[in-house]
C-alpha cells in the first residue's frame, strides 16, 4: 500500500521506482487503487470542539503485466489453474 498526504491540487504523481517497488512485493487477483480525498475542518463553540470530516473514495481495477485474475480454473489458460490469491499459476 502507499498512503500519501498532499495538497488538494488536483493531480499527484508517483514515482516509477516507487511503483516498482510495490509492485516487487507482489500482486494478488483483481489488483485495484482506491483513491480517497479528505477535507477536514473543525470549529470550537461553547459546549467543545466540532469535527468535521468529508471523504470521498473512488476505487479502480488496474492491470498488472503478468498477473491474470480468476475465481475459477475455468478463468485460466495453458494448463494453469486459479490460486487461493486469486491469480492463475
Amino acid at each position: 500500500m502507499i498512503s500519501c498526504d498532499t495538497p488538494d491540487t488536483g493531480s499527484l504523481e508517483l514515482g516509477a521506482p516507487l511503483i516498482t517497488q510495490l509492485l516487487g512485493l507482489g500482486a494478488a487477483g483483481f489488483p485495484t487503487i482506491i483513491v480517497t480525498r479528505q477535507s477536514v475542518g473543525s470549529a470550537t463553540i461553547a459546549e467543545g470542539r466540532i469535527d468535521l470530516v468529508l471523504a470521498s473514495s473512488l476505487e479502480y481495477a488496474v492491470q498488472v503485466p503478468g498477473v491474470t485474475s480468476c475465481t475459477d480454473d475455468v478463468d485460466c489458460s495453458d494448463g494453469k489453474t486459479c490460486q487461493s490469491d486469486l491469480t492463475c499459476q
